[in-house]
């Protein structure tokens, strides 16, 4: 026992010397009844500490005995981890694709699974921790191994001369690598074994296939050969860090096993499944596949934003209606590039059909979207609902329709947990490469001017002006913007989002609130830049000069151009003209301060237009900067290192803002020029450089002619799914999902044909013996007295014979079963050997055609020293 504080007593205080001891063990109370047995379990736990003297070792034996007790106490139950899940295979050409699916008396199903690990709770000592400690696991993940051959055990997956690791993913959460420390008997320790190398990207249920991870040469599998794959659940815990390390004082009691993996599956041991890729051509008497693992479908956003992480792309259509309308209501997005990730996992099971995706909703707002279900429909029947809410990024496989879905809530830009700071993609695309005419100031860390996105994690005590964003309160701790840098590098660092841009001096930003503007509110956006003035953006232009004094009429930075409008050839607006409501005359809309942007902007957010600002300095005239066009020069400095930028053309895509006050969609710029007018102070100037998303200092490149083909550039971006922001006026139970996220696609270009007796009769063309010519052995046969070649790519019903050159028949199959190969043992109906040579093999398949083939083969001696 333990003895009293005020009367401790040890061996070690007592001074005993070292020696044998002798021990008594008792068992009961308990009755035996006449005739009666009764078994009496003795244990005896010992224990040695490392260090510490030999007190230490009695300290470690109360824990190590606290544990053998609470085994005893559960009668020595086995901790069992997450069932595996059952396997599903599709075999298609030199592919295969696995479904993970957990049936309902899983101790996993719906990803669930958690169990108690006994021997946890009797470690607990507020020594060590004033919390109690987590005793529960609970799942984490899947692996899936790929075996040498049918011989290799589920025992053996950690042996990499016999099984080897060939997909994996775990929950997206803050748990990394798993390492279990298994005790060495050799080495007197625990040995740490890297059990899990994190993915961290959530949880998926089907995975293509494709080489083979114990092939020597070409890694591609091999058709019509055996594959052996076994998959497994695992589960985690880590109630206190394991560590090794001496200062740690209290490592050594930590989790040496956080990684737990099942035993079995929810209807008895693991099972290894057999997997044989092959051409699908000719089953269902003949097959045409239209999809391929992972495509999508064209996705139509019906109501609500936002994306979920996936990169978005307009379809053609959409972009024309968006261009004569300024928005769509409905846009389509190109297949795969939706805002939620429908992709096909079965080519040979997706059917043409409408389907419906719907979140929660509720009129009154109740419903919080972040822990949202959603409801998947098809032609108007629910086919089933979300296992998970969207708070937890999950594949959930729609098998009898060959596709999955997989919808997880993410952050907007600058979101903690985001592993790009919200950046998904950038690219600039010319429609003639050969002729790229566009460039921009490359910003580039150091010196002021050039260092114009405040991307990274510099402080300069001594320049404040050189220092990177971080809008963290003085003394807080930093709260850097992109400490990683992920936005300073977008087409070359010539674009940014603009509040990553300098507000300094020959800066693109700044205002007096211009810390407060967010980071979130970017969005993914195309800007076109195009000679087709039909397509070019009516826009205000705002000074860039520095100086006020220099600057045309005396206009501050970024107030509206003190210069007459023009209109799409440059030509000015006369003075006193007033206002047009002509779209060709220079006066069209205001008289002074504006001009066209030769393009235009649209969200792929909202499908709507966008809005779009431009600036010139009026005192560098002599590159282009008092002409109000957008027409910047290749010239980045005069000769004594004065700032020219081009003639400072700073270029600026607006948002449709949440806020009805705010910023609208396109309006050719009517909005900015009320806000702004002819002498904007410091709070109409917040009012409108709050709602700027993207900014860039374009340049031209020297000796290229300017706007001589169409540029593209893009950027896409995380937004969060949220309620959708429409027209004023228009109410949410209006609208098709009371404004809360819902989308539509239709499978008809990605739907298999079966039946199809055309491709049936190609699929003849396909049919091969394998090997031929056969040299003695081939690599299916499993044994020294096996014999095996292979007919592959037969139809489902057919008849194979088999002739020698004199045309004996010398076997006959008859085939009705949906394999597309059969087996010959290379031996006659009598079951004899054949005799080396040559034979045709003639195919009848009714319906659809003929095939002969010629094979030749040599055999080998009977090895007798198998037995």
């Amino acid at each position: 026992g333990i003895p009293p504080a005020n009367k401790k007593w040890t061996e070690e205080l007592a001074g005993n010397q070292p020696g044998d001891r002798r021990f008594m063990q008792s068992a009961g109370p308990f009755t035996l009844e006449s005739g009666a047995v009764n078994y009496i379990t003795v244990g005896i736990p010992w224990a040695r500490a490392s260090s510490g003297g030999p007190f230490a070792s009695v300290e470690l034996l109360r824990k190590i005995d606290d544990k053998a007790q609470a085994l005893f106490d559960n009668c020595f139950k086995v901790l069992d981890g997450p069932d595996a899940p059952e396997l599903i295979v599709q075999e298609l050409n030199k592919t295969v694709i696995l479904y993970l699916k957990n049936i309902e008396a899983s101790n996993n199903a719906k990803e669930d699974y958690e169990e108690e690990d006994v021997t946890i709770p009797a470690l607990n000592d507020t020594t060590v921790s004033k919390d109690r400690f987590d005793s529960l696991y609970h799942f984490q993940g899947y692996q899936i191994f790929q075996l040498h051959d049918a011989f290799v055990a589920v025992s053996d997956i950690r042996d990499p001369d016999k099984a080897r690791l060939v997909a994996q993913c775990d929950l997206k959460d803050d748990v990394a690598n798993l390492v279990n420390y298994v005790y060495d008997e050799k080495l007197g320790g625990s040995v740490p074994n890297l059990m899990v190398e994190a993915d961290n990207k959530g949880i998926r249920h089907s995975f293509m296939l494709t080489e083979d991870e114990f092939a020597t040469g070409d890694r591609r599998l091999v058709n019509n050969k055996k594959y052996y794959f076994v998959a497994i659940a695992y589960a985690y815990n880590e109630f206190l860090k394991y560590s090794q390390n001496p200062d740690d004082l209290n490592g050594l009691y930590g989790q040496k096993a956080p990684y737990l993996a099942g035993r079995k599956s929810a209807v008895g041991p693991i099972k290894v499944h057999t997997v044989i890729p092959h051409i699908p051509n000719p089953e269902a008497d003949g097959t045409i596949i239209h999809s391929q693992y992972g495509d999508g479908p064209k996705i139509t956003r019906i109501d609500g934003r936002g994306n979920g992480g996936n990169a978005l792309e307009f379809t053609k259509e959409t972009v024309e209606t968006i261009l004569k309308e300024n928005k769509i209501n409905n846009p389509e997005y190109t297949n795969g590039h939706g805002p939620i990730n429908v992709i096909v996992i079965d080519p040979l099971r997706v059917e043409a059909a409408d389907y419906t995706l719907i979140f929660d909703n509720d009129n009154n707002g109740a419903v919080d979207i972040d822990t949202s279900h959603w409801v998947l429909m098809k032609n108007g029947d629910t086919l089933g609902t979300s296992d998970l809410t969207i708070a937890i990024a999950n594949e959930q496989l729609f098998l009898d329709e060959g596709i999955s879905v997989t919808i997880g809530q993410i952050s907007a830009p600058g979101g903690a947990d985001l592993e790009l700071n919200g950046m998904i993609s950038s690219r600039i695309r010319y429609a003639d490469s050969s002729n790229m005419w566009l460039f921009g100031v490359p910003d580039a860390d150091g010196g002021r001017s050039m260092n114009w996105i405040r991307s990274g994690t510099l402080e300069d005590q001594a320049t404040p002006e050189n220092n990177d964003y971080d809008p963290a309160p003085s003394g807080s701790p930093a709260q850097w913007l992109d400490a990683e840098e992920h936005y300073e590098k977008l087409i070359g660092g010539t674009w940014a989002p603009y509040r990553l841009a300098s507000k300094y001096e020959d800066g693109p930003a700044g205002t007096s609130t211009f810390t407060s503007y967010k980071l979130a509110i970017i969005e993914s956006v195309d800007i076109i830049l195009t000679s087709d003035k039909s397509k070019w953006s009516r826009c205000v232009v705002i000074e860039t000069g520095d100086e006020p004094t220099s600057s045309q009429g005396n206009k501050a930075k970024f107030q509206t151009r003190a210069q007459y409008s023009i209109d799409k050839d440059g030509v000015f607006a006369t003075a006193g003209s007033g206002i047009s409501t002509n779209e060709n005359d220079p006066n069209y809309i205001s008289e002074v301060g504006m001009g066209w942007f030769p393009g235009y902007a649209i969200s792929l957010e909202t499908g709507e237009r966008l809005n779009i600002m431009y600036g010139e300095s009026s005192w560098l005239v002599k590159e282009n900067g008092a002409d109000m066009q957008f027409n910047p020069t290749s010239n980045f400095y005069t000769n004594l290192g004065d700032v020219l930028f081009g003639g400072k053309h700073f270029l600026y895509v607006l948002r449709h803002s949440e806020d009805a006050a705010g910023c609208p969609a396109y309006d050719e710029g009517r909005w900015i020029w009320n806000t702004l007018g002819t002498n904007a102070n410091a709070i109409k100037l917040m009012k409108v450089h709050r709602e700027i998303m993207w900014c860039s200092i374009p340049m031209a490149v020297n000796g290229q002619e300017w706007l001589n083909n169409d540029v593209t550039i893009s950027f896409r971006v995380t937004q969060s799914y949220k309620k959708g922001i429409f027209a004023s006026g228009v109410k949410a139970d209006e609208k098709e999902n009371s404004m809360y996220p819902m989308y539509s696609f239709n499978t008809g270009d990605l739907a298999v044909e079966i039946g199809v007796n055309t491709a049936a009769q190609n699929a003849l063309d396909l049919i091969r013996v394998v090997p031929n010519p056969y040299y003695a052995f081939s690599s299916y046969e499993e044994n020294q007295l096996d014999n095996r070649v292979k007919i592959t790519n037969l139809p489902e019903r057919c008849t194979v014979s088999i002739y020698s050159t004199n045309g004996t028949l010398v076997r006959r199959f008859k085939k009705d079963e949906t394999n597309t190969f059969l087996d010959w043992d290379l031996k006659n109906h009598a079951n004899i050997p054949i005799a080396s040579g040559t034979y045709y093999i003639y195919v009848d398949a009714p319906g659809i055609g003929e095939k002969v083939l010629k094979w030749f083969g040599v055999l080998r001696p009977v090895d007798l020293n198998a037995f």
